[in-house]
């Protein structure tokens, strides 16, 4: 039948290598695909927490990327020209919505998990690089970077109010508590930290490390 279509001659060999060379490309774009689909989702093991949170914080999204040391994404957010690095647990679903925001405005629903200690700046004055030139006062409450990955803080926060929660096993304390005071940013965090038999009292100072987690709130 094919000999009626094509004269005598006809190089097939060309057709054959060039019908495999597209059959090769179609499986390494398939290939490709699979593993950019792959890269959206955390690692193998990683257990993000999400916990419910009523607090928002509204910034420009500057940056999207993949943090292999923890197997996670990341997501730098900027308010009030202060940059703040957390962990996207929404981000396999929403990896596309984070991409289209870049460089704009978002709601973001922000958490904390945390390792907390009664005691605000004074407890603390020494880990503080240049605490003498910052003139930090006795109530100071600060949220600056500090740790092994980019979404560690060094906290110290003033407890507002606490609510019970969990994560998996772990029975959580939830302190919503000021962390940033500037007169262009009030900003409340929850802080999930460990249960213990000794709940901090409403208005008491607190410090310690916070890891920052986070979703699209909208």
């Amino acid at each position: 039948m094919l000999r009626f279509l094509f004269p005598p001659g006809f190089p097939w060999e060309i057709v054959l290598i060039a019908l495999f060379a597209l059959a090769l490309a179609l499986v390494f774009r398939a290939v490709r695909r699979r593993s950019a689909f792959a890269r959206l989702a955390p690692d193998p093991g990683v257990e993000l927490p999400r916990l419910e949170t009523g607090v928002r914080l509204r910034g420009t999204i500057r940056r999207t990327y993949r943090d292999p040391a923890q197997g996670v994404w990341l997501i730098v957010v900027e308010v009030a020209r202060t940059r703040y690095t957390f962990c996207a647990v929404d981000f396999e679903g929403a990896a596309s919505r984070y991409r289209d925001l870049l460089g704009k405005p978002a709601d973001i629903a922000l958490f904390a998990l945390a390792t907390l200690e009664a005691g605000g700046v004074e407890s603390i004055r020494r880990q503080i690089q240049d605490a003498d030139k910052a003139a930090l006062k006795p109530d100071q409450v600060l949220l600056v970077p500090a740790g092994q990955h980019a979404n560690d803080h060094l906290v110290v926060g003033r407890v507002h109010d606490a609510r019970e929660d969990a994560w998996g096993e772990m029975p959580l304390t939830v302190y919503r508590a000021e962390v940033v005071r500037h007169p262009d940013l009030t900003l409340f965090l929850d802080l999930a930290a460990p249960r213990s038999d000794s709940p901090f009292a409403r208005r008491a100072l607190v410090h310690g490390s916070a890891r920052l987690f986070g979703y699209l709130a909208s």
